[in-house]
């Protein structure tokens, strides 16, 4: 059987006449499902109306009205410049991501967030009556469908304010110059922060970051049966100075869990979110009363590393060699992790692509086997691996789901269908379908699987004539590749 995957990607870009503020977390459902969330430009002295404003000054709001609830339902936001301003490139002041998910869908006037902007304008002139001409994309979790909405609106530039002619005086005697001060320094929109850790994210904000953009921080992470995100959020001000952001404390931490990935941060006041992967899992422990075990076990590679937890009481001098064998595109080969100066202990990470004598070229591989020393227990098996965009991303297949063609009579149910699903990277299994005369799929349920990978798909009720199509899919993400299957057609009579 194929090991179950885990990959890694960090990747980030900024255009000249497009700004990004961020990407907020997956998630999967909703309350109602559907396309339900509204968004809505308003001056920023505007009253809570659900009204739209398209000409605003360089300084307003955007509402959110009717999104779903939950933790993960947090909006990302981004501006374009368009027509005939297309040429500006625009600097935000405002926060990246912006949590609406406080409550369940309420109607179209059941206001669930709002975060003020201010906009800068360089490299065009505004339009002689309008201003800056501006689009605004809000990417919020959460829908069936498009999780994005959209405004187009004019922006008026920020107003400067005309220096007073002062009345000369009569010229004093010169006093002695002082040194000048050096002015602060602009603030930094792209400081960074450190690595995570599997307890905590420790940060020190700077000392001029503006007002109010410290009170956020969210950490996402991935699990054996699926991915959850915890929102840090402070209530009462900002925080300041380091700061330090306890995973296990939060009070949504899922009870008894100690096998996870941290795999994507994002804080506020900071373009930069980190991505990546630190696999957090509990060190076996040893009975000192007991002998030693030479057939203990560590656990299964991943696309880019072999983690392993040696035995507190492993003997003296085992824990300094590791072998890892490949099949790729250019070859089989084996990578030799050796201590020279001593052994490791506690866990240890073995990063492939960081190994000296990676191979250059490589674009898809396998891991075949391992060897670690001081065990006698050896990994065989197959972890199918791609490069993408420099990211080493499991990769996803979905077997055994029947494609072709059959025949059911009106309000019959097609017979279920049993599926193995390999490398998923903890994204949802969907059933989708499309009907005659639509191009499109509709995702029409969840398909639940085991943790080896085994599920079952069961299909509709079909109530009415027609021709209907059905396949299985798995999103892509930033550690796997997601997958589609054949279709299968059914014919109703």
């Amino acid at each position: 059987m194929r090991a179950r995957l885990v990959a890694a990607t960090a990747a980030a870009a900024l255009l000249p006449a497009f700004f990004v503020l961020g990407a907020a977390p997956a998630h999967a459902g909703g309350n109602p499902g559907g396309n339900n969330g509204t968004v809505k430009i308003a001056e920023s002295d505007a009253d809570e109306t659900t009204a739209n404003d398209p000409h605003v000054g360089c300084t307003f709001k955007i509402r959110w009205f009717n999104f779903d609830q939950g933790a993960s339902i947090v909006s990302s936001v981004s501006f374009a410049s368009q027509a005939p301003t297309a040429a500006a490139s625009i600097s935000v002041t405002g926060s990246q991501f912006v949590p609406v998910g406080g409550d369940a869908a309420g109607g179209g006037t059941d206001l669930d967030g709002e975060q003020e902007y201010t906009l800068a304008f360089t490299g065009a002139a505004p339009q002689q009556n309008q201003g800056y001409h501006v689009k605004v994309t809000v990417a919020t979790p959460g829908s069936k469908g498009n999780d994005t909405k959209s405004k187009v609106f004019w922006v008026q530039p920020c107003a400067t304010t005309p220096t007073e002619p002062t009345t000369p005086t009569t010229p004093t005697t010169p006093t002695t110059p002082t040194t000048p001060t050096t002015p602060d320094a602009p603030f930094d929109w792209n400081w960074q922060y450190p690595n995570p850790t599997c307890d905590q994210l420790s940060l020190t904000y700077p000392s001029n970051i503006p007002a109010g953009q410290a009170n956020d921080a969210n950490v996402r992470f991935a699990t054996a049966t699926g991915q959850f995100t915890l929102n840090f959020h402070h209530n009462d001000g900002t925080w300041s100075g380091a700061h330090a952001f306890d995973f296990k404390s939060h009070p949504q931490w899922p009870a008894g869990l100690t096998d996870y990935h941290v795999v994507w941060v994002q804080v506020g006041g900071t373009n930069y979110h980190w991505q990546g992967d630190v696999s957090c899992a509990p060190v076996p422990t040893v009975d000192p009363e007991e002998p030693f075990s030479w057939d203990w076990k560590y656990g299964d590679p991943t696309c880019t590393a072999l983690t392993v937890g040696y035995p507190g009481n492993i003997p003296s001098g085992q824990a300094n060699d590791a072998n890892i064998r490949f099949e790729s595109n250019v070859g089989q080969f084996t990578l030799n992790f050796h201590n020279n100066e001593g052994t490791w202990s506690g866990t240890h990470v073995f990063d492939y692509r960081s190994h000296p004598q990676w191979p250059a070229g490589v674009t898809e591989f396998h891991v075949v086997w391992t060897q670690v020393g001081g065990t006698n227990y050896h990994w065989q098996g197959d972890v199918a691996c791609v490069i993408e965009d420099g990211t080493a991303k499991a990769v996803t297949q979905v077997a055994g789901f029947k494609s072709g063609k059959v025949t059911v009579n009106k309000g019959a149910t097609p017979a279920s269908d049993g599926i193995e699903i390999d490398g998923t990277g903890f994204q949802t299994l969907y059933l989708q379908m499309s009907t005659t005369g639509q191009s499109s799929w509709k995702s029409v349920s969840t398909v639940t699987t085991t943790a080896s990978g085994t599920g079952r798909v069961t299909f509709p009720q079909l109530t009415k004539k027609g021709t209907y199509r059905f396949r299985v899919a798995v999103a892509g993400s930033g550690i796997s590749t997601g997958d589609t299957t054949g279709v299968l057609t059914v014919k109703v009579r």
